[in-house]
């Protein structure tokens, strides 16, 4: 959704591939063609590579504080090994689901 502003030229994001989650809380990779196991390996991969190489003042989490099946642990614990001055915010929004599945997260 970022991609889709205008940013200020000194400001760069990375684009994780999409993942879909059904009503019954089933993921899926939106647009590759892997299996769902193998796109969240990805993401959780491009997280800590882009961390690691880039070193952020900044990272933001979007209502998940360890991301989707967890795939930013891997990156909170390298940030606290080695990138002490990097933040994490975590970006809370109103309640998205049923109360049913927001209990249940």
């Amino acid at each position: 959704m970022l991609h889709s502003f205008r940013t200020p030229v000194e400001l760069d994001y990375i684009k994780l591939p999409c993942i879909n989650r059904s009503y019954s809380g089933k993921l899926s990779p939106k647009y590759l063609g892997t299996q769902t196991d193998e796109t969240l390996k990805l993401r959780a991969d491009i997280i800590l590579a882009a961390t690691a190489n880039f070193k952020p003042d900044l990272i933001l989490v979007d209502k998940k504080p360890y991301g989707l099946n967890q795939e930013l642990k891997p990156t909170i614990n390298y940030i606290k090994q080695f990138l002490h001055s990097t933040k994490l915010v975590l970006v809370l929004r109103d309640i998205l689901d049923s109360p049913e599945v927001t209990i249940n997260e």
